[in-house]
């Protein structure tokens, strides 16, 4: 049963959708080159609003170790998805003090990680551009899958990889902003799935 994350969430609203909607895992983006980034004091308020249930994990680039530290310290965070180049070095430290590693990767370089869970993801991460799942081959090990996911295609994409979770970001959004009824359609299509 694919697990499910909700990514990008920036507004208090959009922790109200994913309440009502209850998904496995929400991430907040604190990679300051994207448009979807928040700051420390936006992460804590959001984390408050957040259902203490659902695990809220924090999207890094070149975030300083300690910076990371200090969030899940705060518990505003409780588990940490890397993106860029593989850094062992990161994830084995982050690991030492008992936090839930996710390095996204390409198809390409899929086994090179030793994070807790690797995410399939694109060489653009939240461009919104799908992989072609049928032209890559399934890693060997749990992973979640990204990539352009919608409410029209992770049925399908489903599937074909048969991964342990799936995250979306730009799926779920109109114009840039999280769209409550896309990602109601999206949740219900995960979990259609799950129960065929």
């Amino acid at each position: 049963m694919p697990r499910i994350k909700l990514c990008g969430l920036r507004r208090l609203v959009d922790i109200d959708y994913a309440n009502q909607v209850q998904p496995d895992l929400v991430g907040v983006v604190f990679a300051p080159e994207s448009f979807r980034a928040v700051t420390g004091d936006q992460a804590q308020r959001l984390r408050q609003r957040l259902d203490a249930k659902i695990p809220m994990v924090g999207v890094f680039t070149t975030t300083p170790l300690a910076r990371i530290m200090t969030l899940v310290q705060a518990g505003i965070i409780q588990q940490v998805q890397l993106h860029g180049p593989i850094n062992d070095d990161r994830v084995t430290a982050l690991q030492a003090a008992k936090i839930p590693v996710m390095q996204a990767v390409t198809p390409v370089n899929a086994t090179q990680s030793q994070a807790n869970t690797v995410l399939l993801d694109n060489v653009n991460p939240g461009s919104g551009q799908p992989l072609a799942w049928s032209a890559i081959a399934r890693p060997k090990r749990p992973f979640f899958l990204a990539g352009g996911l919608t409410p029209d295609n992770v049925t399908n994409a489903i599937q074909v990889l048969q991964p342990a979770g799936v995250d979306v970001s730009s799926g779920i959004e109109t114009a840039g902003v999280k769209d409550f009824k896309k990602i109601q359609v999206f949740m219900r299509s995960v979990r259609n799935v799950n129960n065929n």
